[in-house]
């Protein structure tokens, strides 16, 4: 139903999708057969799969040659499929389109660290379909429901085991602006949408919220600014993350990076110090 050219068409520039990628994609179009897309898409968004199964599905997939590719091909058409659940929810239209930029984004990321187009998280946008993550405006907002493990703050219950909370994703393919507002503009829509999820703790793990990037950063600069937003309560060493981060990919020498921002190069001579850098965890202040 949704795999064919006229849908991506369609569907490509709502979310932001280039035109150079939709070209490569159509490409590749010939590897399914519209009723064997359109089987395997169905299927992503039967809520009586576990996800753990159609994650399975689609990393077999992705071993394939190009089968990152193939991979986003099938979540175009299984993105149709959503759009008919967000209607019928009377959910926003530009919620749709900003939570399927993950397809893109994860092509860019590709070519940005590997020089080839491909996608980095070939599984990453079942939690999309299945409407358990949205990106309302610049951050996405995933849900995790009750029960789990209690989230603790040294002795302090965060989320205890019965209550539900939102764990928060950061794309790195843009400006880290506007966060705040995204907050308050998500906290508003699940009122409305998920009331469970309205009103609980919002938190994430990353490392823009490593207290020592203060260290390195103007206090001006939009991540000390993203911190302010948060009360962060630990920390950990984690510096291949940073450096993937940062650059794309971790290397064995500090001396093989050609850092080109000022944040690199501040990362890069941090490091050579003896210093260490990694991720914090934190909860939003409202």
């Amino acid at each position: 139903m949704y795999y064919n050219k006229e849908y991506f068409r369609q569907f490509a520039p709502k979310i932001r999708m280039s035109e150079e990628n939709l070209d490569l994609l159509e490409g590749f179009m010939p590897r399914f057969s519209p009723e064997e897309a359109g089987s395997i898409a169905r299927y992503l968004v039967d809520p009586s799969i576990p996800s753990a199964e159609k994650r399975e599905r689609m990393e077999k997939l992705a071993e394939e040659e190009n089968g990152g590719i193939y991979c986003v091909l099938i979540y175009m058409a299984a993105a149709g499929y959503t759009h008919e659940k967000y209607r019928e929810k009377g959910m926003p239209d530009e919620v749709f389109y900003n939570t399927f930029n993950c397809l893109p984004e994860k092509m860019e990321t590709h070519k940005k660290h590997f020089g080839i187009w491909g996608n980095v998280a070939p599984t990453w946008p079942i939690s999309h379909l299945n409407m358990t993550l949205f990106r309302i405006g610049r951050l996405g907002y995933a849900f995790v429901p009750a029960p789990h493990e209690p989230l603790l703050a040294g002795e302090k219950v965060l989320a205890a085991e019965k209550e539900p909370y939102v764990y928060m994703h950061i794309s790195d393919n843009e400006k880290l602006v506007g966060c705040a507002e995204s907050i308050q503009e998500a906290r508003a829509f699940f009122r409305k949408f998920y009331p469970e999820y309205g009103d609980c703790l919002y938190m994430t793990n990353t490392w823009l919220l490593d207290p020592r990037l203060g260290e390195i950063l103007p206090e001006e600069s939009n991540i000390m600014q993203f911190q302010k937003i948060f009360n962060i309560y630990d920390r950990y060493d984690c510096r291949p993350e940073v450096l993937k981060r940062v650059f794309g990919a971790e290397k064995e020498n500090l001396d093989a990076y050609e850092p080109s921002s000022s944040l690199a190069r501040a990362v890069i001579a941090y490091l050579k110090s003896g210093k260490e850098l990694g991720r914090g965890l934190g909860y939003t202040k409202f």
